[in-house]
């Protein structure tokens, strides 16, 4: 019989017209993950609450408490990491919600929030659109979530406080830098020019761009940097920086979102095929190594017609099982050259 624990929210109604087919923006279980890491404060995950509130996906009852529950949130947590798939979440949520059970968190609002105007270059034609677009809204929004205080806008005039500039290419030591405002050689925070570039060359020559988390991931360091975030030496990191030398680190009193995948177009679902072969090898190793062991037995001995058709029929599936590694082996490798021609893999 299978038990499903999904209490989430305590009087929280969803919205009648959801139903089950409600895709839930990606940047909630992303930002929820972050809060399950310890990246990030309680008010991320009540933001994320608050978002479904406000977008109509949750009606809120007239009832909350301030603090969330521990055991709510981990069970939140598990639906973030997969472990509780949304059609079992809604239905969940609709069934306590149904019975009363569960009521509205209440996000607290800060009272100084700082409004970021953005505004950025027109996209080529080129290069995948959406990609950049997607990133870009993901790198906001998760900064946004980490710090309930950052407030960005797309500006209505030409003169925003950050504006994204693109480039095609990457240069050799960065995929992205930010101009940083002066005002009579004083520095401005908040206010800058983002460079980000959309790709680069593999070892063939062949321009490969950055996928959506990459994207985010340099969007999201130089949005840092005109924040007013210095280089951090820890490589996982968002504000890493090979020119970091001081462990000693100022978040600026910002919660520093958490870095995302780092892959180029297509290089995540290559590494997981590699990754995939090579525990198939591991095992057909492990299945060969045993019928060896199995086989030694009959080795230099004289034997009777029963023990001999035995030890032929070892002997036959060592030989088939050799050639099946063999043809794995030459697929992994191939597969571990071409993960190898991405421009960030160091050889």
């Amino acid at each position: 019989m299978k038990i499903l624990l999904v209490i989430l929210f305590s009087g929280i109604l969803f919205s009648q017209n959801l139903a089950f087919s409600y895709e839930f923006p990606s940047w909630i279980k992303s930002t929820t993950g972050f809060e399950c890491d310890g990246f990030v404060t309680e008010h991320t995950y009540l933001h994320s609450v608050q978002y479904m509130i406000d977008n109509g996906i949750i009606l809120e009852s007239s009832s909350g408490n301030k603090k969330t529950p521990a055991w709510i949130q981990n069970n939140f947590c598990w639906w973030a990491d997969g472990l509780i798939p949304d059609n079992e979440f809604v239905s969940g949520l609709q069934y306590l919600a149904s019975k009363k059970i569960i009521s509205s968190p209440e996000v607290s609002k800060s009272s100084s929030v700082t409004k970021i105007t953005y505004g950025y270059e027109s996209l080529p034609s080129s290069i995948n659109q959406q990609i950049v677009f997607l990133a870009l809204e993901n790198a906001l929004r998760n900064w946004e979530l980490a710090n309930t205080k950052l407030d960005f806008e797309l500006a209505t005039n030409k003169n925003p406080d950050i504006l994204i500039k693109w480039q095609m290419y990457s240069n050799y030591t960065h995929d992205g830098f930010a101009e940083i405002a002066f005002i009579n050689d004083k520095r401005v925070y908040d206010k800058g020019t983002i460079y980000a570039s959309f790709g680069t060359d593999n070892c063939k020559r062949q321009y490969i761009q950055h996928d959506t988390d990459r994207m985010t991931n340099i969007l999201m360091h130089e949005i840092g940097h005109v924040l007013g975030l210095e280089h951090h030496v820890d490589e996982v990191h968002l504000m890493f920086g090979e020119d970091a030398t001081s462990r000693t680190f100022d978040n600026m009193g910002y919660l520093i979102p958490k870095r995302m995948n780092d892959y180029f177009v297509g290089q995540g679902e290559l590494a997981d095929k590699v990754d995939f072969l090579g525990m198939e090898l591991d095992s057909m190793i492990i299945s060969l190594e045993q019928l060896e062991q199995e086989y030694k037995k009959y080795e230099g001995r004289q034997l009777p017609s029963s023990e001999y058709e035995t030890a032929q029929k070892l002997y036959d599936e060592i030989e088939n099982l050799v050639s099946e590694i063999n043809l794995k082996v030459t697929e992994h490798n191939g597969l571990v050259e071409e993960l190898n021609c991405f421009p960030n893999v160091r050889n």
